[in-house]
């Protein structure tokens, strides 16, 4: 399939067509001088969206036609500026100087600045003490061990993922809605990694033929360049993997956010605007006393259903070092994984034992956010300030008055000085 084939750009390119034909209803207006501000920013920011979209289907397409055939593909998690660096690099100075460049990028420094990513890939966890003896024999410039293990932690994953090694003829490496799937990109990568190399050659090679070396058939493999194109093809297949693991809940999530709802559910959505209206009209921010706060820092008891509560508990965890409750407090907004938001939490916090906090103060800012500000007492001594942003949140990510029932606090934005 080419980009524009992509479920979701194809529904967004279904969407800017209707925005484009409701511009042309407006643009008629203006000239008659009614304007609205409103929808002027919301131009602006359609008309960004379209240059993005535009750019990104030129230079994914142009990078695939013009690097494929070597074994270089755009992959997901595949830096867009580099993508628009060789692209160009390309067409001014040739193919030769644009092979250089991504020979470049895959270099033992950035590959070792990218390879901590392989970590949230359960396949590619459980062989993640050999993707690091392969990125030291990397660095080492030992390239005939690199090789050999990476191809075989490519193997084993993808067998992990389909029951079939990346090697395997019958494989199908089709994703729903994946950049790897964009030109038969995989699969052309697929194609290299499988090739029969039935007769021994000490001539060099470019390409990680598996087949070649794992069977002794390829006997000059151990280059730079086929090193690199084996590290390329262990990132391509990570994020096959995130593809295709994620492949039947992002589905039923596309089709549910993007199939128009029944008219008795617009009637239920519009009694429910209503009554979320006249929530936000009686809404009144709280005055908050400078008891209120002493009564808090003295240990009186909160309602479980005050942002402050939430704000307290996230303290409380905090001092105990349980980083894995403290991320479970954080919004969906905020974060995707709170398994994998505890091991940040636990990098950010752990080198602080805290033996104290207070409160300094809560600001309703709005009907469903509320700031609470306090100081955390270090054992060194030092204390630290921290801010906490809370939102009134429903178990599907919107927002509901805070005089309303349905919603949780949860945070989306701490900050620490």
């Amino acid at each position: 399939m080419n980009f524009d084939e992509l479920p979701t750009v194809k529904h967004l390119c279904e969407n800017i067509t209707g925005f484009k034909i409701l511009l042309k209803i407006y643009n008629f207006f203006c000239f008659f001088g009614l304007k609205n501000k409103k929808f002027d920013e919301m131009k602006e920011k359609f008309d960004d969206l379209c240059k993005k979209l535009d750019e990104h289907r030129k230079y994914v397409t142009k990078f695939n036609k013009y690097f494929s055939d070597e074994g270089w593909i755009v992959y997901d998690s595949l830096n867009f500026d580099f993508i628009k660096k060789a692209v160009e690099s390309f067409e001014s100075d040739g193919k030769e100087e644009a092979q250089k460049l991504l020979l470049d990028y895959f270099s033992p420094e950035n590959v070792e600045k990218e390879i901590f990513r392989l970590k949230f890939c359960k396949e590619l966890t459980d062989r993640y003490r050999f993707i690091e003896f392969a990125l030291t024999d990397y660095k080492a410039e030992r390239y005939y061990s690199t090789i050999p293990l990476l191809l075989m932690i490519i193997d084993g994953a993808v067998s992990d993922v389909v029951q079939r090694g990346f090697h395997a003829e019958s494989i199908d490496l089709n994703v729903w809605d994946a950049v790897t799937s964009v030109d038969n990109g995989i699969n052309s990568v697929k194609e290299i990694f499988q090739k029969s190399r039935k007769k021994t050659t000490t001539e060099p090679i470019s390409f990680p033929y598996r087949h070649g070396i794992l069977h002794g058939k390829d006997l000059s493999y151990d280059n730079y360049e086929v090193a690199a194109k084996t590290w390329c093809f262990l990132f391509i297949v990570h994020d096959w993997i995130r593809s295709k693991s994620t492949e039947k809940t992002r589905k039923v999530k596309f089709i549910e956010e993007t199939t128009p709802p029944r008219f008795e559910e617009l009637l239920d959505r519009l009694k429910s605007n209503k009554k979320i209206k006249d929530k936000l009209e009686e809404w009144e921010a709280r005055r908050i006393s400078e008891q209120y706060i002493k009564d808090i820092n003295e240990g009186v008891a909160l309602d479980k259903f005050l942002p402050e509560y939430t704000a307290l508990e996230y303290f409380n965890l905090w001092l105990r070092k349980n980083f894995g409750h403290m991320s479970t407090l954080y919004s969906s907004l905020w974060i995707d994984n709170p398994k994998k938001y505890a091991g940040e939490l636990r990098e950010l916090y752990n080198k602080w034992d805290v033996i104290r906090f207070e409160f300094l103060s809560i600001d309703d800012v709005a009907p469903a956010i509320t700031e609470v500000k306090a100081k955390v007492y270090l054992d060194n001594g030092e204390y630290k300030k921290c801010r906490l942003r809370l939102i009134y949140e429903t178990d599907n990510g919107d927002l509901l008055p805070r005089n309303m029932d349905g919603a949780t606090w949860r945070i989306v934005l701490k900050d620490i000085e």
